[in-house]
C-alpha cells in the first residue's frame, strides 16, 4: 500500500473505534472533579507507558532511518515541541493543577489494576509482534485521539472529545485543558509521520498483519477504557 492508503486503512479503524459503545460511553462520562482528577493522574501513567512502548519499538526495530523517526516523535514527546517546552508530560501536569492537583500528586498516583494490566499487555504487545505490525498500531492509537477532518464527522477524536467533556461539565477554558488540546492536534501529526515508513518496510504479503495488529491495539485500549469507566461512574461527587 501506498503511504495515502495506509492512512485510509488504518483510519478507517480508528474511525470505526470512536464509534463504539465503549469509547462512546467513555467520552460521555459526565466529570467532576473527583472523576477528572481520577482520569488525569492514569493518563499520567498512560503517557509513561506509551514512552517504554516506543523505546521498546526502537530496540527492535533495526532500520536506521525509521529509528532516526521514532527519535524525532519522542523527543517532541519527552522534550519540547510547539505545545510545550518542558514535553508533554508537562501538559498533563497543568492540566491536573486545573481540578487541584499538584505536580506530585499528578505524576505519583498508583495504577488502577486495569492501568496495570493493559500497560503490561501493551509493552508485551510490542514484543510479540514485529515491529511494523506493532508500529501500525502505535500510529492508529493516536489517530483516534486526533482532530483529523474524519473524526471530526463523527463527533471528533478522544482528546477533542475530553477537552469538550472538561470544559463544559467544570466551566473550565481551553487553557486549563492543555493536555487535552494539544493532543487533539500532535496527534493528528504523529499519526501521519509514519505512513511513508509503512508504504516502505512492510509489503503485500504481511500488510493485512499489520492491519490486524493495529485492530489489537484499539481492542487493548477498548479494555482500558471499559475498565477506567466502570471505576468513574462509582464516584459521584
Amino acid at each position: 500500500m501506498t503511504a495515502h492508503e495506509w492512512g485510509a486503512a488504518l483510519g478507517r479503524l480508528a474511525a470505526t473505534f470512536v464509534q463504539t459503545p465503549v469509547f462512546l460511553r467513555h467520552h460521555s462520562l459526565k466529570m467532576t472533579p473527583a472523576r477528572a482528577r481520577l482520569l488525569i493522574t492514569q493518563k499520567a501513567i498512560n503517557i509513561r507507558n506509551r514512552r517504554d512502548c516506543w523505546a521498546a519499538l526502537f530496540s527492535r526495530c533495526p532500520e536506521l532511518p525509521v529509528r532516526q523517526k521514532i527519535l524525532e516523535h519522542e523527543y517532541e514527546e519527552l522534550i519540547e515541541d510547539e505545545h510545550s517546552k518542558y514535553g508533554h508530560l508537562d501538559l498533563t501536569v497543568r492540566q491536573a493543577a486545573a481540578v487541584g492537583l499538584s505536580a506530585e500528586q499528578g505524576l505519583s498516583a498508583e495504577p488502577l489494576p486495569i492501568t496495570s494490566a493493559i500497560f503490561y499487555a501493551y509493552l508485551w504487545y510490542i514484543h510479540s509482534h514485529t515491529w511494523q505490525e506493532s508500529l501500525g498500531g502505535m500510529i492508529t492509537n493516536e489517530m483516534k485521539n486526533a482532530s483529523s477532518p474524519e473524526l471530526a464527522k463523527l463527533g471528533g477524536g478522544g482528546a477533542e472529545r475530553e477537552a469538550r467533556r472538561w470544559m463544559e461539565d467544570l466551566h473550565l477554558s481551553e487553557a486549563d485543558v492543555p493536555d487535552a488540546m494539544a493532543h487533539s492536534k500532535a496527534d493528528q501529526k504523529h499519526g501521519q509521520m509514519f505512513l511513508t515508513t509503512l508504504e516502505r518496510y512492510v509489503g503485500p504479503e504481511e500488510e493485512a498483519r499489520v492491519v490486524a495488529a493495529a485492530q489489537e491495539s484499539l481492542d487493548l485500549r477498548a479494555l482500558w477504557y471499559a475498565g477506567l469507566t466502570a471505576v468513574v461512574e462509582e464516584l459521584k461527587s
